[in-house]
């Protein structure tokens, strides 16, 4: 008997923990199935609410001051917070970046946690603090479009500058070097002589003269004293004034590599004589009162004139009396300008006048291009007239 109650008490048990647990499941399904309850804030609230409980860490973060309060009821529920980038909520109890400030203000949740009476007051200052946001806005817009109207008269400025040089004839390269000039001087605030000053043409021949003169003899001298030269003489006549010009040629390194420098020494005005004398004194004044210079001054070019070859009054036969080893070279490119002019007048006047005539009409570029298409056509090497001029021919070098 007591077997048989034991097995009905147990049987009980174990049926009212199955209706149990059925009931629970029960609950849960239907739970689940029960639509679930929705927002009953606005979606615009919603989202401010959202956006200002996010934790926003700007760069550079405002801090709290009298410059975030849009107007005076804004300072009856926002005070200092806990340090001096928060601000602090009286009426939500809560501490919140002055950077998220306005959007904890525009959110659903403070306007709740706001007495009814002061919702007219809340959504002024919404006003005030929309109007700000679109005021920075406009600043924005105006700041980019500013620069952009400021980007398009840099490129104007620009090419016209550009422009300027090319029609002085300046090369890519010095248009470059002066630009990149003027754009280090402007950096270093060094650009405020460019309203002062003239830039008048006799003020800058004198400085040339009295200033940059003495430091450029000096630069030229140095290196003249640290390595051989060669030197060109030649005479010449501009503006029915008669000059005598000295250039020195020698090595330099320049980028790790080694060039040939050409350097004026001096251009001197000729008055009543242009003898060997004459010319013995200028280089001897430029050049050979320095001992250091002398012995670098290796050899003299020259074009072959009586008053530089004689064999008792000659500038070279001078020279050579100061240096015994001087080199004395007659230059080529005069030489050949002798050889052809003599070679010339050796011929005929007509053929003279029919070479002349030819170099007349093929002297336009047209006439040149349907030369060089003729002799293509006939699968011809092409030729084309050299420039044909009377002068004598201008010595750049030696």
């Amino acid at each position: 008997m007591a077997r048989r109650k034991n097995t009905k008490a147990k049987s009980s048990q174990k049926t009212d923990n199955a209706s149990s647990i059925n009931q629970k499941k029960f609950e849960q399904d239907n739970t689940s199935k029960l639509p679930k309850k929705k927002n009953s804030q606005m979606p615009d609230q919603q989202a401010e609410e959202e956006k200002s409980n996010e934790v926003v860490w700007k760069k550079n973060p405002t801090k709290y001051s009298d410059k975030i309060f849009r107007n005076n009821y804004m300072k009856l529920f926002i005070k200092k917070g806990s340090t001096d980038y928060h601000g602090e909520c009286i009426y939500c109890n809560r501490d919140i970046l002055v950077d998220n400030l306005y959007d904890h203000i525009k959110s659903g949740k403070h306007r709740n946690k706001t007495d009814k009476k002061e919702h007219d007051d809340l959504d002024g200052l919404i006003k005030d603090i929309n109007d700000y946001g679109n005021l920075k806005k406009t600043k924005k817009e105006l700041k980019k479009e500013k620069e952009l109207k400021g980007n398009q008269n840099d490129i104007y400025n620009y090419l016209e500058f550009l422009a300027f040089g090319m029609a002085e004839r300046f090369s890519f390269s010095q248009i470059s070097k002066i630009g990149l000039f003027i754009k280090n001087i402007i950096k270093d605030n060094k650009a405020g002589f460019f309203k002062n000053q003239s830039f008048d043409e006799e003020e800058i021949s004198l400085i040339a003269r009295n200033c940059f003169q003495k430091s450029l003899i000096e630069d030229i001298n140095k290196k003249l004293e640290s390595r051989p030269f060669s030197l060109i003489i030649d005479n010449s006549t501009i503006s029915k004034e008669n000059y005598c010009v000295l250039q020195a040629r020698f090595l330099e390194s320049i980028n790790n590599e080694t060039v040939v420098t050409n350097k004026v020494l001096k251009i001197h005005k000729l008055d009543e004589k242009s003898d060997a004398k004459t010319m013995h004194k200028i280089i001897k004044d430029r050049l050979l009162s320095n001992p250091e210079i002398e012995r670098n001054f290796i050899g003299i070019v020259h074009d072959n004139a009586s008053s530089l070859i004689g064999k008792y009054n000659g500038l070279v036969t001078k020279l050579q009396e100061d240096k015994s080893n001087l080199f004395s070279l007659k230059d080529p490119c005069h030489c050949f300008n002798l050889i052809l002019k003599n070679s010339l007048s050796e011929l005929p006047k007509r053929i003279m006048k029919f070479v002349t005539k030819i170099h007349l009409h093929f002297k336009w570029p047209q006439r040149k291009a349907i030369l060089s298409n003729i002799q293509k056509e006939i699968d011809q090497k092409e030729l084309t007239l050299k420039p044909y001029i009377k002068t004598k021919v201008i010595k750049s070098g030696h």
